[in-house]
């Protein structure tokens, strides 16, 4: 046997990992995760009033647009009803609109993970108004239910289920709840508002499917 038996054939070197590069860090916004989630904010500069806070229920309105540049003309899109905290809109949304103060217009630019886009995405958010959690009244609380219906509507429209049995069932769930702690003397249109939010889902909550809802 010679030598040249007992030689090994030479390791090779196993590939270097290399790290995904990071988004850049956009001129003008300011970073709220990092740079996978930024935040410019475009009107009412106010940094004195209070943010959004979990439980708080926003009125606002928000669109993709092709790049992180003020759009125009800016677009008019109806504001909808969500409850910050409740998962309702993709996490850099949620994020950002707890950053903003009522009447301000803002772009977000995030990764696609927290926009829950295939890539990258800038919104342009005006968050219209904000009713926080300690304040919300009867016609609030309709207004939450009827909100978290049409949510239910959209996402059962898309085909996603049991994200829609959800929001039915957390429509319903804010519905009976006006009926049973409100105090309705003298308000049966009022009354009647709420019953309609729990139609969204007819016995949904004797229904055998609720507990796979929770």
């Amino acid at each position: 046997m010679t030598a040249s038996d007992d030689e090994l054939p030479p390791m090779e070197s196993a590939p270097q990992k290399t790290s995904p590069a990071r988004p850049a860090q956009l001129e003008g916004f300011d970073k709220l995760m990092g740079t996978d989630i930024q935040l410019c904010i475009l009107t009412n500069k106010d940094t004195t009033s209070p943010t959004v806070e979990v439980g708080d229920l926003v009125s606002v309105s928000f669109i993709p647009i092709p790049t992180p540049a003020t759009p125009a003309p800016l677009p008019d899109v109806k504001p909808s009803l969500y409850t910050i905290g409740d998962a309702d809109l993709p996490p850099c949304l949620e994020l950002s609109i707890r950053n903003m103060i009522s009447t301000q217009t803002a772009i977000c630019h995030a990764e696609g993970r927290f926009a829950q886009q295939p890539t990258a995405t800038s919104f342009y958010i005006h968050l219209h108004s904000t009713i926080h959690l300690a304040d919300l009244t009867i016609p609030n609380r309709i207004g939450k239910a009827l909100a978290k219906k049409l949510l239910g509507n959209t996402q059962f429209k898309e085909g996603h289920y049991k994200q829609a049995l959800k929001l039915y069932g957390a429509a319903a769930e804010c519905a009976v709840a006006v009926v049973n702690e409100g105090d309705f003397t003298g308000e049966d249109a009022q009354k009647g508002r709420a019953m309609s939010a729990i139609v969204c889902a007819p016995s949904l909550l004797r229904s055998p499917l609720y507990p796979l809802m929770r």
